[in-house]
């Protein structure tokens, strides 16, 4: 099932910086940031709370899902958050003997689909763009679905580290290379809520594609771990096998019951969010950086070379704002990647990023 070396024998070091505390404002997980989530969230999660002497019952969550999200409650499945989801998932089609692989990926891609290949000795096919262009990834991506054999192909709509973003007839198209060739399609929609209308991915699950739609970013759930899997059948029998809904959390199961009267609210920071990321590129692209097209709450800007992204990240971690610097990836050259909040979070950081590349240009 694994490769040459199983996960528990790879040569690394786990140590407490894992779980280090950090005083600085984080820009670079991609959080929904924004100043009316503590009031929705004070209702998602009320301080008291009788359910953690119990094992969790997902049954009214999955209703309340069902009812926010527009899919039939026996369409899908919850996984503790998509990392989980995408372990799980590979996990259960390789020790299932129903798929062999490759994994058709666009690079950069979230780490974890590499990680798990990586650990099951699974081989990764890369699809490349150097601008990050849409048209090149898809062009691409067919090239690979065309000359290989019981492929999984992953795309995340939008690109997660870089933000570029399928429209509807891309993804159509390569939806349908993928059902010619019986490849299983996964369409991770982290981000998706910030390009577009809540669940349009998800008109896309059913045979041979499957969604995978984290409500970390989306719904503010980062701390609760929560996601959904749905479309192939033969997909969520083999996670539903696995007991996978056992493993969500009560928390989180008491949290995604109490979503569904929200849905204007979050509907109304997303939003938002997508006017305030419009409005920083604009200013950004005025002083003269090069500002990457973005579908997600984040935001990839280039500052220089890989030397002044790294002293533009020092710079501003020195001023309290953690930023991630993307540059080495593909097509991310010289940039630094911060998460979009609200406008008066965004009124604070950007003069103190205009600051701060301003500063290092010279060193």
């Amino acid at each position: 099932m694994y490769g040459s070396d199983p996960p528990w024998r790879a040569e690394t070091q786990f140590t407490a910086t894992h779980r280090g505390q950090d005083g600085r404002i984080n820009l670079s997980s991609n959080e929904l940031l924004h100043e009316r989530l503590e009031l929705l969230q004070g209702a998602v999660c009320p301080g008291n709370s009788p359910r953690l002497a119990s094992y969790p019952r997902t049954g009214r969550a999955a209703e309340a899902l069902a009812a926010l999200l527009g899919l039939p409650t026996e369409s899908f499945v919850l996984t503790p958050g998509s990392d989980c989801a995408v372990r799980l998932l590979l996990t259960g089609l390789v020790g299932g003997g129903e798929w062999r692989g490759p994994i058709v990926l666009p690079e950069p891609n979230y780490e974890s689909w590499r990680d798990v290949a990586r650990w099951l000795g699974v081989p990764v096919v890369p699809v490349v763009s150097a601008t990050c262009d849409p048209s090149e990834y898809l062009h691409g991506l067919c090239e690979a679905v065309g000359s290989t054999r019981d492929a999984l192909v992953v795309v995340s709509v939008p690109n997660g580290p870089a933000g570029w973003s399928f429209d509807p007839t891309q993804l159509d198209e390569l939806a349908e290379a993928c059902r010619r060739r019986g490849h299983l399609l996964v369409v991770d929609a982290c981000y998706h809520v910030f390009d577009g209308p809540l669940g349009w991915l998800f008109r896309y699950a059913g045979r041979h594609v499957v969604v995978l739609a984290s409500l970390s970013k989306s719904h503010g759930l980062a701390g609760a771990r929560l996601a959904v899997v749905t479309g192939d059948r033969t997909v969520l029998a083999t996670l539903a096998a696995m007991n996978v809904e056992g493993m969500v959390s009560a928390q989180a199961v008491g949290a995604a019951e109490r979503l569904a009267p929200c849905a204007q609210a979050l509907a109304e920071i997303w939003e938002d969010v997508r006017a305030v990321r419009e409005q920083v590129g604009a200013l950004l692209a005025e002083q003269g950086f090069a500002v990457l097209r973005s579908g997600g709450n984040f935001l990839n800007v280039r500052v220089g070379d890989d030397g002044a992204a790294r002293r533009v990240e020092r710079g501003l971690s020195d001023r309290g704002y953690r930023v991630r610097v993307t540059s080495g990836l593909p097509g991310l050259s010289g940039c630094i990647r911060f998460t979009v909040g609200d406008r008066g979070l965004m009124d604070a950081f950007v003069p103190q990023l205009i600051a701060t590349a301003a500063a290092t240009a010279d060193r």
